[in-house]
């Protein structure tokens, strides 16, 4: 051999046996394996291009061997982080391309051994590392040990396993290690005894093994028909392992390396080859790009044998013309001096200089080993946060799902702990301290928990950020609280501040924290430009948007306390922090609004032809009946005596049926909003949970049924500033706001009994007085009454109701009792509020009904019936002034934005445009809610359902043509009012004309 030549390798055999790993990988992944029953034919041509390609591993391996006395003496250890640098590069860059963004797959990335995700890739290098080891040792067997050593191992390895059928020694079709190792051994003994140099008829025995196992393929079919009944047993002889398809691999091997010397111009250096290798086993491994171009290509067998395989043929040459580009440009890159100089500042060049690697990462850790602890701290404290929130109480479901959150979202619980941790740091930064930093970052997640835990037992929801306005309400945030929680949690926050001065006075030398201010300044700086970030994490492609996609995390807005649960309470808080209002919808232009808004102004007048006149003292009354439902409607619960004699009554007599509300056991404002603004909460992105706090003062004009009255008048009997109430009726265009300390105030305030709640009876008071008061304007009235509000703790003296059934727990009974109880005192009160609007001498239509269930009942029964705890009871009843008191059955179930539309035509008066379109909406459109039974595998968070009055859900894709039309027309709308440019304010916000 020439000098020149000394280090330069034949690239025939490497060639070769990577085109037919690729083709291998193409049959496996991207083609769809044809049904023997369906296409036998093709079924033969597929599994015997299965059983001839199936020997790329096998080539590769053997050529390991025959080459590795000529690595005797060379570091290969040093390769080693090239290889891997590349490695990381190519999966990156893969993964960018992709747009894969999920933690599991970028811990393969860096720990790619860690999911056999390379096996074939790993034992080779494994071998390939041990091969001048394994040379030397060989190099000192006589000729006749390593014959019989080649015996021995081939009888066990090749001879027994395709007697048996079987895969003895899990050689893994072909990718095992001691597989490779069995192949390196013969590639070795070939080169030891010159078989090449000795084989004769070299192409005949390529042709007619090749044949063989063909031949194989269509007898063992046959063979498998009649003994299994199935075609299981097909490539029985065609595996890797067996003795035919060896014996095809050596003469396979045998023939390119006789090209290879023949073609002696071909060769290049063992670096090149070995990155062409690496190339070429991540781009047919790696799960994003084999994933990505089955996308692209994947599908059923196609009808024409030509198609199949001009598809086959263009995705193995993809695969080759990709893997040859990324080589050439790795090379390239490689020669670059600056890269050079790092590379060989972190060569390895022995193994001892590895172990010496792993002892300083060893120090690395030890040195802070302080922060380790904190963090797994705070891991194992995220992890009883996520068990604490989940639906399990006994011990074995409980120790069930500890187990399913160690194993199944490590991804939640690291991403919770990197942001824990950040803050954690960022407080040690800036005190200098590690106690106190420790202590009050500690104090945030109790306070987080304990908070969490609260809501989610009265509203089974985790806090959210639209919550945060409730700080400015903190007493009565905590009058709804047991003091026994509240003297507790005081407890503990005293003792931690104490144990932690007493600690940091103790132990100020040793964990004070030692930076110079340079440094500590850009630290601080990234923590908080990171933290800050997180602001804007349900912007499309923003970093913090892409970071959370790195990890997975499915946003659960379905379900916000099955997420809290999944991802942590913190990672489910910062996923409600609101993006988008509402996704734009297709066709959504100044043009196509003009339209519409002309479409439904004839659509108005049409209408308006059978309706009367306003009058002009007309009077509409929406009245929020807090927590009232029909508890007698539920499965599993029977009363024994009937608390809503006078509703059940009443509802016959006039427009009745059920609200599908948005939530079980509260969201009061979000109904409130709906029935105000005639606009869907299911229409709007799932991280705007909250339209009071996050969306109105957004707007610069909110239209809402108040634009058709003269006068306003909106009465809560408790505090105005929850859910932002206060700003956000002065934005609708409330004349007067009566709540609890207002500067209206209120006149009426009796509670029943115990309770601490202003009763319904002085609640309907205030708003005859309002009615009575007002004269010759048209006025809308707003009553959200709290008389049933939670919590339910035994407050009336004397109580008759009783139910049984498991509806409800025994721990809930009395609570149960008390709330059938409240009913009954609604039910009354509301039969001598319509007993006195019928002495009313103007016209008033009132629209009635319950907001939501509460929150008291088993979780089970919820899951089982999960839109029947959804559904209130609504009514819309015309005082006696108004001689027409219509029923309308065709309203059984309706949504709480349909409730403006259903008054005027209750009413029977004329409508704007807007309500022109509502009232289509509401006549052809089933109703609408986010769907309460949306798992974790719904694409995209999907969460609007459509429901008829037997309950039957279904899509817009089970919508008509013309339900389509309309429900496009008001998505159109409703997306320009809330998020797009308000052509249509000014019209939505109009007045009724003559």
């Amino acid at each position: 051999m020439k000098p020149k030549d000394q280090n330069k390798y034949g690239i025939m055999t490497i060639a070769f046996a990577t085109v037919f790993m690729i083709v291998q990988h193409v049959l496996n992944s991207v083609t769809v394996a044809p049904e023997f029953a369906q296409n036998p034919k093709r079924f033969y041509v597929y599994n015997i291009l299965l059983g001839l390609t199936a020997i790329g591993g096998n080539i590769l391996a053997l050529y390991l061997g025959y080459q590795a006395d000529r690595f005797k003496g060379k570091r290969l250890l040093q390769m080693l982080p090239g290889f891997y640098l590349i490695y990381l590069t190519i999966t990156f860059a893969i993964n960018i391309f992709c747009k894969s963004f999920n933690l599991s797959v970028y811990w393969k990335i860096f720990f790619p051994i860690s999911q056999n995700m390379f096996p074939f890739a790993v034992s080779f290098m494994l071998i390939f590392l041990l091969s001048p080891f394994f040379a030397t040792n060989l190099n000192k067997l006589s000729n006749s040990q390593m014959k019989n050593m080649l015996i021995l191992t081939s009888i066990l390895f090749v001879i027994c396993p395709t007697l048996f059928g079987k895969d003895l020694f899990g050689f893994s079709e072909g990718k095992g290690v001691l597989w490779i190792a069995y192949l390196f051994l013969v590639g070795y003994g070939s080169q030891r005894y010159k078989i090449i140099d000795k084989y004769r008829n070299i192409f005949l025995k390529f042709i007619m093994s090749g044949l063989v196992i063909a031949l194989l393929v269509l007898l063992m079919t046959q063979v498998s028909l009649i003994v299994h009944k199935d075609v299981s047993t097909a490539n029985r002889f065609s595996m890797p392992w067996s003795l035919l398809s060896v014996y095809f691999s050596i003469n396979c091997f045998i023939l390119l390396q006789v090209m290879d010397r023949k073609f002696n111009f071909f060769k290049t250096s063992f670096k090149n080859i070995s990155y062409y290798l690496v190339v070429t086993q991540i781009l047919i491994n790696w799960i994003p790009m084999t994933s990505f171009i089955s996308e692209k290509y994947k599908e059923a067998f196609p009808d024409s044998a030509l198609d199949w395989s001009i598809r086959i043929i263009f995705i193995a040459i993809l695969y080759i013309f990709l893997s040859a580009v990324i080589c050439v440009i790795i090379v390239m890159i490689s020669r670059i001096p600056v890269l050079n100089k790092i590379k060989m500042k972190r060569d390895i060049s022995d193994w001892n200089q590895l172990v010496e690697c792993f002892f300083q990462i060893e120090r690395w850790l030890f040195t802070r080993r302080k922060i380790i602890y904190t963090g797994i701290f705070f891991y194992l404290f995220t992890a009883m946060q996520m068990l604490l929130f989940s639906e399990e109480k006994t011990i074995p479901s409980l120790f069930r799902t500890a187990l399913v959150i160690f194993t199944l979202r490590q991804a939640q619980l690291v991403l919770n702990l990197i942001i824990i941790m950040l803050f954690f740091l960022l407080v040690f930064l800036l005190t200098k301290r590690f106690w106190y930093a420790f202590s009050f970052t500690l104090t945030i997640e109790l306070l987080i928990t304990i908070s969490n835990v609260l809501k989610i037992e009265f509203r089974r929801e985790p806090i959210l950020p639209s919550d945060l306005v409730f700080i400015f309400n903190l007493d009565e945030i905590l009058s709804m609280v047991s003091p026994i929680i509240i003297t507790v949690a005081v407890i503990i926050l005293i003792i931690l501040a104490v144990s932690t001065l007493l600690i940091q006075r103790r132990a100020s030398k040793t964990y004070n924290l030692r930076i110079n201010n340079r440094k500590r300044f850009i630290s601080i700086l990234l923590i908080s430009v990171f933290l800050s970030g997180l602001l804007w994490v349900n912007q499309p492609n923003s970093p913090s948007n892409l970071f959370f996609q790195l990890f997975g995390i499915n946003r659960m807005f379905y379900n916000q306390k099955w997420g809290a649960s999944v991802n942590g309470p913190i990672v489910q808080f910062i996923n409600n922090i609101v993006g988008k209002a509402m996704a734009e919808p297709e066709g959504y232009s100044k043009e196509n609004l003009e339209k519409i808004m002309k479409k439904y102004t004839s659509s108005a007048q049409r209408i308006n032809e059978s309706r009367d006149d306003w009058s002009k003292d007309q009077t509409v009354v929406f009245v929020l009946s807090e927590s009232f439902s029909d508890p007698s409607r539920l499965p599993n619960m029977t009363l024994n005596i009937d608390p809503i004699p006078f509703v059940r009554d009443l509802s016959k007599r006039t427009t009745s049926g059920l609200m599908l509300s948005s939530a079980y056991g509260g969201g009061t404002a979000n109904v409130e909003w709906q029935t105000l603004t005639s606009l869907d909460l299911s229409n709007l992105d799932a991280t705007l949970p909250s339209p009071y706090t996050q969306l109105v003062n957004k707007q610069d004009v909110a239209p809402s049924i108040l634009n058709l009255f003269d006068t306003a008048v909106a009465i809560h009997p408790y505090l105005g500033s929850f859910y932002n109430r206060i700003d956000v009726f002065e934005k609708f265009g409330f004349n007067s706001f009566h709540y609890l300390e207002s500067p209206d105030g209120l006149k009426y305030t009796e509670k029943i009994g115990g309770n601490p709640y202003v009763s319904d009876e002085a609640a309907y008071k205030e708003t005859l007085d309002a009615i009575n008061d007002n004269d010759n304007e048209t006025q809308f009235i707003q009553l959200s009454t709290m008389q049933n509000h939670t919590l339910y703790n035994d407050y009336y003296e004397e109580n008759n109701f009783d139910f049984s059934g498991n509806a409800v727990s025994e721990s809930n009974r009395s609570a149960m009792k008390t709330y059938l109880k409240g009913l009954n005192y609604s039910d009354i009160a509301l039969a001598n509020f319509i007993s006195e609007l019928d002495k009313i001498e103007k016209p008033v239509t009132l629209v009635w009904y319950g907001d939501h269930f509460p929150g008291i009942y088993n979780a089970d029964e919820i899951k089982e019936n999960p839109l029947t705890y959804r559904e209130t009871d609504y009514f819309i009843y015309n005082n006696s002034f108004i001689q027409n008191q219509q029923r309308e059955d065709t309203y059984q179930l309706v949504s709480p934005y349909t409730f403006p539309a259903l008054a005027l035509e209750q009413a029977n008066i004329k409508v704007t445009p807007f309500y022109a379109l509502l009232t289509e909406v509401t006549k052809d459109l089933p109703a609408t809610t986010n769907d309460p039974d949306a798992s974790d595998k719904s694409k995209d968070n999907e969460k609007k359902i459509f429901v008829n009055h037997k309950n039957i859900v279904s899509s817009d894709k089970n919508l008509s043509k013309k339900q389509k039309v309309l429900l496009s027309d008001y998505m159109l709308i409703q997306y320009d009012l809330v998020a797009g440019k308000q052509y249509s304010a000014e019209w939505a916000s109009q007045k009724v004309y003559d």
